[in-house]
């Protein structure tokens, strides 16, 4: 017959591997919805669109876009036209008020929103395995698919406290318990390092010339993962130190 000894250790083997796996993907998961989120990904989208096409269009360009956009407007609230394959829809209201320099801001911002709220007609993992291309990144940045890392990152903090759970109770004693969810926890936070040595070191290396424009992007998804690994290796150091400092003066008094 297996000995509780046995069973409590087994538990804490399998139950605190589960707990960093399900809370090192919680964390990532938790910064791609930060990235993906509207208010992250709209003005960071926004100014790389805008740069390109100012670097694009000559200020005559932009005074004639301008001013048949202005006509166009007379009596419709918006007007649509494609651009860069995308249908899009401006409101006059933000023509009429317009100068030749603000074109930009207010294309880019039409077409930002709109990829950002395009509907699509596969469910979530279809659309990551069928879209191919600049489709799929269009995807990855839209709020469906952040929507859909909402609902994830809610099962892997289900899976996370559940597994957490399991570790507590095969564990005996809290210095024990507090050591142990130290170490895992500063086991987690690890990536910290690896993900700022890319932010700093391969990142810019690794990228073409052509593709330097997204590298703010890049940066940014890379930092929101940084700070969430960096969190947990906080709490990991500070609950081996409680774990430790309890166990030093639990011997202490038994003495």
């Amino acid at each position: 017959m297996i000995s509780v000894a046995v069973i409590r250790t087994i538990g804490k083997a399998v139950c605190g591997a589960l707990f960093a796996i399900f809370l090192g993907l919680a964390l990532t998961t938790m910064g791609m919805i930060n990235l993906t989120s509207h208010d992250t990904i709209k003005p960071l989208a926004s100014g790389l669109v805008s740069n390109q096409l100012e670097s694009a269009a000559t200020s005559q360009q932009l005074s004639q876009v301008l001013d048949d956009a202005k006509q166009q407007c007379q009596g419709r609230n918006t007007i649509s036209a494609p651009v860069q394959g995308i249908n899009l829809t401006v409101k006059c209201s933000d023509i009429i008020s317009a100068t030749p320099q603000d074109v930009p801001n207010i294309v880019a911002d039409s077409i930002v929103e709109q990829t950002i709220n395009k509907t699509y007609s596969c469910e979530p993992v279809s659309c990551l395995m069928t879209l191919q291309g600049s489709d799929r990144a269009f995807y990855i940045f839209s709020s469906a698919f952040n929507d859909f890392l909402k609902m994830i990152v809610n099962v892997l903090w289900v899976a996370t406290a559940l597994s957490g759970a399991g570790y507590w109770f095969a564990m005996q004693g809290l210095p024990s318990r507090l050591k142990g969810f130290g170490i895992t926890l500063i086991v987690v936070g690890i990536p910290y390092f690896i993900t700022n040595f890319l932010l700093a070191s391969m990142i810019p290396l690794m990228l073409p010339p052509q593709l330097s424009s997204i590298q703010p992007i890049i940066s940014q998804m890379i930092g929101q993962m940084s700070n969430n690994f960096l969190y947990a290796l906080i709490a990991g150091v500070a609950l081996l130190v409680g774990g430790i400092t309890l166990g030093l003066l639990t011997k202490r008094k038994k003495k």
